[in-house]
């Protein structure tokens, strides 16, 4: 499907506006620890069960399943 505002100028924009404020936050949270890359080219079922396990690894423990309610999950592709 294609929205009517898919151009080369809107695409510029959202990679502006993702570098600007999506890179720090990767940044901030992958230095503490908090952040888990899932790669989203693989198949549906791999990708379900990267995330699957990033959660499972988030909350392995009792000390980092009071943590995990502060982790943020991005998904990039």
């Amino acid at each position: 499907m294609r929205r009517s505002d898919d151009n080369e100028k809107t695409l510029h924009s959202r990679l502006e506006a993702y570098h600007r404020q999506t890179v720090p936050l990767v940044q901030y949270y992958s230095a503490r620890g908090l952040h888990a890359a899932v790669n989203a080219a693989q198949s549906p079922d791999l990708v379900f069960a990267s995330i699957v396990a990033a959660f499972a690894d988030a909350t392995e423990t009792p000390a980092r399943a009071v943590a995990c309610k502060d982790r943020v999950f991005f998904i990039n592709k």
